[in-house]
């Protein structure tokens, strides 16, 4: 059975105060009427009065004890019955002050949950429940932000969708107005931009597993190196078709334990991105070291390099800095290395002198 917070505080008090009221009952009827008691027969054994004998005392101190006792029934229960008309009206007084915070707590909970995150919950001055508002608080900010993130996520995939459908649409209404012929290099197009939806559906999925709260990493022994020179093997061909030297400086085999799959993907995602802004005539070099426990793969380029500004949301999905404009790629891929690395238990970091200077990223992964 369910009961109100007020009425269980409310009863607590009450219990209390009754429980304190008959222990203090018991107490003063037992020692009162004793002390009393050898006091009246102090009093009486030092009394020479005339016509006083020794056997009247008794009679004297029994009628004296009854009265004695009498009264002090009456006081206790008048004093008992005010303190607790005082205890009910304080005790309504005091829960009430108790539960006004509680109730404010849950309104700002019911604006959170209503999506009004931008409504912190005032702080009461109970320090207990001044700390859980505030943790309220902070979950309403995180929650805040996470909205604005998805609504971001949404206006970003439509502003990378539109530029490829509008692109598709024009051909194909080109084609059925006979504006032009459905030749080999208007197919082209079009196949070239179903290609980049396609990629950008493709990075979205891995997007949505390195921000997920939990990515399962199927982990087993691996070598590290291994890994980046199969990826580098993989992508030589793309980069002997753009004109551009990659160079894995040879290293000893580093093993640990992680997911292969996942970091073959954080390579490709790296090596890549710096063909994409590396011009023909360029220089991508990748080298494997091991540095205070942890594995460092390093990917410098000769390529656009990257500007103050821009170097801080390198790794920020969408983030449409100036090598992005450029490259044209969906602006997902840094994201989802770093995803994966942080999963991993290493990062990301990305340095570079600025715009024409090239850039160095560097994976850091733990070896335990």
């Amino acid at each position: 059975m369910k009961h109100r917070f007020s009425t269980r505080v409310f009863g607590a008090m009450l219990a209390v105060i009754a429980a304190g009221a008959a222990t203090f009952y018991f107490s003063i009827q037992t020692v009162a009427s004793t002390l009393f008691e050898n006091q009246v027969r102090r009093q009486a054994g030092r009394a020479n009065a005339p016509g006083r004998g020794p056997n009247s005392t008794p009679a004297v101190d029994a009628d004296v004890q009854a009265a004695f006792d009498s009264s002090l029934d009456e006081a206790l229960l008048i004093g008992l019955a005010v303190s607790l008309l005082a205890a009910i009206i304080l005790g309504l007084v005091l829960s009430g002050r108790i539960l006004n915070p509680l109730t404010r707590i849950r309104a700002g909970v019911a604006r959170f949950a209503a999506g009004r995150y931008d409504e912190s919950i005032p702080e009461p001055p109970v320090v207990e429940l001044a700390e859980l508002a505030a943790d309220l608080n902070t979950l309403g900010a995180a929650l805040d932000e996470s909205e604005a993130r998805r609504a971001r996520l949404v206006s970003d995939v439509v502003h990378e969708m539109r530029t490829p459908i509008t692109t598709i649409n024009g051909f194909v209404d080109g084609m059925l107005d006979g504006v032009f012929e459905p030749s080999e290099a208007v197919l082209a197009s079009v196949r070239e931009e179903t290609t980049r939806l396609e990629r950008l559906a493709s990075d979205l999925s891995g997007l949505s597993s390195a921000e997920g709260a939990i990515m399962r990493l199927e982990r087993e022994p691996v070598d590290l190196v291994g890994i980046v020179t199969g990826v580098a093997d993989r992508l030589r061909p793309q980069y002997e078709a753009k004109g551009v030297e990659l160079r894995v400086q040879p290293g000893a085999a580093i093993e640990m334990a992680a997911d292969p799959q996942r970091l073959a993907q954080v390579f490709t995602n790296i090596i890549g991105n710096a063909l994409l802004y590396t011009p023909a005539g360029g220089r991508v070099e990748v080298a494997s070291a091991t540095v205070d426990g942890s594995a460092v793969v390093t990917v410098a380029d000769t390529g656009a390099g990257i500007g103050a500004d821009d170097l801080a949301h390198v790794f920020e999905r969408f983030y449409r800095g100036g090598r992005q404009d450029q490259a044209g790629g969906t602006g997902i891929g840094l994201t989802i290395a770093r995803g994966i690395a942080r999963a991993h238990g290493g990062d990301i970091t990305v340095d570079s002198a600025g715009e024409g200077s090239g850039s160095t990223f560097a994976v850091r992964l733990p070896l335990g």
